[in-house]
Parts: C-alpha cells; sequence; structure tokens
C-alpha cells in the first residue's frame, strides 16, 4: 500500500496497526472445517526520504517486513 497523507512514522504504524487488526478480526470459514481459520498479517513500512529512489524505499519496507515475521509475527514494523 502506498500512502502518501501521512505525516510521520506515527501516522503510519497508527495505519497499520489499524489494518493489522482488522484482518486479525476476520474469521475465514473453509469448507470442510468446523473452526473458522485465524488469519494475522505482518507489515513493513518505510517512509521515502529525500534522495532516495522507490527500490531503495521499498527495499527498506521488505526488511522491516521481514523483522515483523521474525519477532512473532501479526506485527507492524517501520524501516
Amino acid at each position: 500500500m502506498l500512502a502518501d497523507q501521512l505525516h510521520g512514522a506515527a501516522d503510519a504504524a497508527a495505519v497499520g496497526e489499524r489494518l493489522r487488526e482488522a484482518v486479525e478480526r476476520c474469521q475465514v470459514q473453509v469448507d470442510g472445517q468446523q473452526e473458522p481459520l485465524q488469519v494475522t498479517i505482518s507489515i513493513g513500512a518505510s517512509r521515502f526520504s529525500p534522495g532516495e529512489n522507490s527500490d531503495a524505499t521499498l527495499e527498506r519496507a521488505d526488511q522491516a517486513l521481514y523483522r515483523a515475521k521474525e519477532g512473532g509475527r501479526n506485527r507492524v514494523e517501520l524501516a
């Protein structure tokens, strides 16, 4: 997701956390299963820095995503 109306890391963390919580509340029913699946997401976010190209920004977000997964999943990590 690209968001150009955020004003800093706190805004990015808040949006990421709202997305994470919304997905966590979803219950996915699978045919043949009585219990719904619990779905969670990990989010990595980075802010575009002046002088940085988009590839570098996305790479930092990707690294943050892997930190979120390694840190226990179902988390938001900022780069």
